[in-house]
């Protein structure tokens, strides 16, 4: 049931039918540290209902809590990463081809609306990046490394995921490559660290001259260096606008409860919209369940999905949510 969140986009609410697979926190034994996480965040739902419309609490609340339903089902149940990373592959892979050929991007019901997403397509004669199973391309392509850190796959595999990370086109892929690659290669690197630098030169070097070349413009342009510079600062008006120009005290605690459905003013900056909801608390407790459930085996995918999520929110995305569920759980026992 699970895989239905990888087809979401695809097939829309229908999809939902995947959070049933936390019906198991009824039915297995779940341990005292875990019920208490689960209370806290009801805790944060009924103080939000005092000051909201119910079907804005379980918007929020299925949108930044939804992976719970997939973390106490992975609790006890697993599925094959290796067959899914294959799949997410190929359907990014045959997508990308699609749209650049024979199929309009903008008929896909993957893709937002053409008329209120402009940006979100290419020019004509340019390449159009897939947006394929997340809905997103930062988001689809951080989800691919990050069941590639989950994974043992032959080389071709290996190099058609690295490769799917590039054919997203997306900044927050590359970075999210990057990491996955420092990860694995950290002994390395503390051993050829000149050679390291001088290769991140070259990288640098790579995304200026894309970021002024005329022929890289379009959907390319979303890893140059100058993509990089409009995002940090536009994050940075985004916190000041969210956070410093309307919290009191008591907001920065539980979250802003004056808040609507179509007051956001963190827009697609997932991880500040998630502050702007639930405060220090949201926080605290989303901390305190990742670091109960670290260890050596998934410590490099967590910090790949956290990293990936400071831009869209890549594990609050419903596939995410199943991924991000899924590597807290995971260990090597595991591996399939």
């Amino acid at each position: 049931m699970v895989y239905l969140s990888f087809i979401y986009y695809y097939f829309g609410p229908v999809c939902f039918a995947t959070y049933l697979a936390g019906l198991v926190l009824f039915k297995d034994k779940q341990s005292v540290v875990d019920i208490f996480f689960l209370f806290f965040v009801l805790f944060l739902f009924a103080f939000h209902f005092y000051h909201h419309s119910f079907y804005f609490i379980l918007y929020k609340a299925r949108f930044f809590f939804g992976f719970l339903s997939f973390y106490f089902y992975f609790k006890n149940y697993t599925i094959n990463i290796k067959r899914l990373l294959i799949f997410l592959v190929f359907l990014t892979l045959f997508e990308a081809v699609a749209i650049n050929t024979i199929v309009d991007a903008s008929t896909l019901p993957n893709f937002p609306e053409k008329e209120k997403a402009m940006s979100h397509f290419a020019i004509v004669g340019h390449y159009q990046r897939p947006y394929s199973f997340a809905g997103n391309a930062s988001v689809g392509s951080a989800l691919i490394v990050a069941l590639l850190s989950m994974s043992k796959v032959p080389t071709l595999i290996y190099i058609s995921s690295i490769f799917t990370v590039f054919v997203f086109a997306s900044g927050t892929g590359f970075l999210s490559l990057t990491l996955y690659f420092i990860l694995n290669s950290w002994n390395f690197i503390r051993g050829h660290f000149i050679r390291f630098v001088l290769l991140l030169l070259i990288v640098a070097l790579g995304l200026y001259y894309i970021g002024q070349s005329e022929y890289f413009s379009g959907s390319l342009v979303k890893i140059s260096y100058k993509y990089y510079d409009y995002l940090i600062k536009f994050k940075l008006l985004q916190i000041n606008e969210a956070i410093f120009n309307r919290f009191s005290i008591f907001d920065y605690l539980l979250g802003y409860t004056g808040a609507t459905a179509i007051d956001d003013p963190a827009g697609d900056f997932g991880m500040l919209s998630y502050f702007f909801y639930y405060g220090v608390a949201g926080i605290i407790i989303t901390g305190l369940i990742i670091i109960r459930n670290l260890n050596k085996s998934n410590y490099k995918t967590v910090i790949i999905l956290l990293v990936s999520s400071v831009h869209y929110p890549v594990i609050f995305f419903l596939p995410g949510q199943v991924i991000f569920a899924y590597a807290l759980n995971y260990k090597k026992s595991l591996i399939k």
